[in-house]
Order: structure tokens, then C-alpha cells, then sequence
């Protein structure tokens, strides 16, 4: 398609014209473009972008003309004035405006959703540019994390480079070092990054290691008494051992996660939001499963062996959708090391 023509009635030989007169040049002649074609090939007349070199700084048409174009001319076309203006400078000479940057590359057909959380120390880093590198240290991606610390990229699958641009940081904060992770299309693609400085392993003492391995082992096992006393319950008021009684319990882990990491709410607000949610579970398996059995007066053992069947649905629902890697809630992705009992 070819470009339109200016109006060629100089206004002020010899200058460049202002922004506003220059806009009232730029007026298309229909007719004009029909009858003659070949006159829309110049774009700029002299009036409005004389070749001076005491108004434009730079090659003039002349020494960048395509040595096939034979019509003569002594103005400036726009693909000149592309190349000579000087960065920071717009065609009229203005300081303060710049061409727009390029558009970025598409994304592919086959990408896949990589994120995280920017958390330092219990701070969410927003604005922060965080970028992907391919094997090459071609950048592939790029991204600012939001006002929850949260970012969000889109890659093909394949092994990348993920990296925060050090001056978009917080005055204070440094990370420690990129992150390669291989992205792969059908499970949550999950980037942490470090803050601080690098923390190097030193000799830790008996007592500490005793001290550490005592709290582990509380913690995960009040997670099994809980299950075991819903375990209880059930089988106490009902006389059924439900073997899908731990694929429920994580199912509310699941919610509980989903909630805090989706959604940006607060561990402890999410966790009350997930106990609905596992009684919402709950109500809905017993109208759809344990209710007509009962109505049925099926017996226990073959209620017991359609917990089994509930089980293993639960299992893999759960598997294909959230993955079987463990996944931090963003609360816990960065934690301020506290020292109880001792000075330094």
C-alpha cells in the first residue's frame, strides 16, 4: 500500500514547521493519489523537512536515496528522518519524546504459565522485573511482579534461566542468583528466588539438631493425629473404615494453598476458608456417595471398598491438576532466620 501525500505549500521556508502546523500539512488528497501514484513516493516536501544543515542534522535525501528511485527531490522522506533523528529527539525537534520501543516477541502456541512470589523476609516486592533466559542468554520473556510480589511469565517448555533485573530492586534488597528451572507443560512451574546475602553451611551442633529434628517431628505428627481423630470419629459414629479419608484432609491442604497463593489471602484467613471448603467436600460426597449406600442398606464391607474406589479418584484428581511436588505457601517462601537463647 502506498503512503499518502503532504500538502506541498510551503508555509515557512526554510524551518522546520511546529507540531500543530506540521499535523494541519498532513492533509490527504484523495484524487490527488489516484490520478498520480507515483508523486506519493515522497513523503516530505521541502517546506516541512528542508535538507539545510543548519535544520537538520544529518544525511539529506541525496546520500540515502535508493539508487533506483530516479525522480528528483530535495526533501526528506519519513524513512529518512527515521534514521537521522537522534535518539530522544522527535522529527520536530522536541527533547522529550521517543519513538516506541518494539514490540516484544509473541508468545507461543505452546506456552506455559511460570510464577512466583517475591517475598523478602515477610516484604512483597512489587515492581520488580523478572525475566527468562534461554540456553543462549537470549531474554524470552519478561515481567513485573504486582503489588502482592506476585509475577507471572509465559514460556515454551524447555530449560530456562530466570533472573530479577538488580536495579528495579528496593534500595537495601539484593538477591542471591539467578534460577534455572526446567518448565515443563502439565504441573505448576514455580520460581524462588533468594534475598540477602548467600548463607553458607557451617557445624551445627548436637543439641541444635536434636532441638530442630524434636519440632519437625511435632509438626508433622499433629498433622497425623488430627487425620486419625477424623479417622475416629467417622468410624466410631458410622462403623466404616473410609480409606479416603487422608485424600480428603489433603484436599483441604489443597484449598488452603490455592486460597493463599491465588488469591494473595493471608495463611491464617485462608486456612478458615479451606475448613469450609472441606465441609463443603464432605457434604457434597456424602449426597452423592455415602447417602444412597446408605438408603441401599449397603453393608460396611462393600462401603469400605467403595472408599477405596473414592480414594484412588481423589488421589489422581489431585495429581493431575496440582501436581505430586511440594508447593510453599507465600508466607513461607522467605522467612527472616530468628536466633532464641543466644547472642552474637
Amino acid at each position: 500500500m502506498q503512503p499518502l501525500p503532504f500538502d506541498t505549500e510551503p508555509k515557512h521556508p526554510g524551518n522546520l514547521r511546529t507540531p500543530s502546523e506540521a499535523n494541519g500539512a498532513v492533509r490527504v488528497r484523495k484524487s490527488q493519489q489516484r490520478n498520480n501514484p507515483s508523486a506519493a513516493r515522497h513523503l516530505c516536501p521541502d517546506a516541512l523537512f528542508p535538507t539545510r544543515s543548519e535544520d537538520v542534522r544529518g544525511p539529506t535525501r541525496s546520500e540515502t536515496a535508493d539508487p533506483r528511485d530516479t525522480q528528483p527531490t530535495t526533501g526528506l522522506c519519513i524513512t529518512d528522518v527515521l534514521r537521522i533523528t537522534q535518539p530522544g529527539r522527535n522529527c520536530f525537534g522536541s527533547g522529550t519524546d521517543h519513538f516506541p520501543a518494539p514490540p516484544t516477541a509473541p508468545v507461543p502456541d505452546n506456552a506455559v504459565p511460570v510464577s512466583g512470589n517475591l517475598n523478602n523476609g515477610g516484604t512483597r516486592l512489587a515492581g520488580v522485573t523478572v525475566r527468562a533466559l534461554d540456553s543462549s542468554g537470549t531474554e524470552v520473556a519478561t515481567g513485573e511482579s504486582a503489588s502482592n510480589g506476585r509475577w507471572e511469565l509465559a514460556v515454551a517448555p524447555g530449560t530456562y534461566t530466570f533472573e530479577i533485573v538488580a536495579d528495579t530492586l528496593p534500595d537495601g534488597v539484593s538477591v542471591q542468583a539467578a534460577v534455572e528451572r526446567e518448565v515443563v507443560a502439565g504441573r505448576a512451574n514455580t520460581v524462588i528466588f533468594s534475598f540477602g546475602e548467600v548463607r553458607t553451611a557451617s557445624n551445627v551442633s548436637f543439641g541444635e539438631k536434636l532441638i530442630r529434628t524434636t519440632v519437625d517431628g511435632l509438626r508433622f505428627g499433629l498433622v497425623i493425629a488430627i487425620a486419625g481423630v477424623g479417622l475416629s470419629l467417622i468410624y466410631g459414629t458410622t462403623g466404616l473404615t473410609n480409606f479416603a479419608h487422608g485424600e480428603m484432609v489433603t484436599l483441604g491442604a489443597v484449598a488452603a494453598w490455592v486460597i493463599n497463593t491465588s488469591f494473595g489471602v493471608p495463611l491464617i484467613p485462608a486456612t478458615i476458608l479451606a475448613i469450609l471448603v472441606g465441609i463443603g467436600i464432605g457434604l457434597l460426597t456424602n449426597g452423592i456417595v455415602w447417602k444412597p449406600l446408605r438408603k441401599r442398606k449397603t453393608g460396611l464391607i462393600a462401603q469400605l471398598v467403595v472408599s477405596i474406589g473414592l480414594a484412588i479418584s481423589l488421589r489422581y484428581l489431585i495429581l493431575i491438576f496440582f501436581s505430586d511436588r511440594a508447593e510453599p505457601f507465600d508466607d513461607y517462601q522467605g522467612q527472616v532466620e530468628k536466633n532464641w537463647g543466644r547472642s552474637h
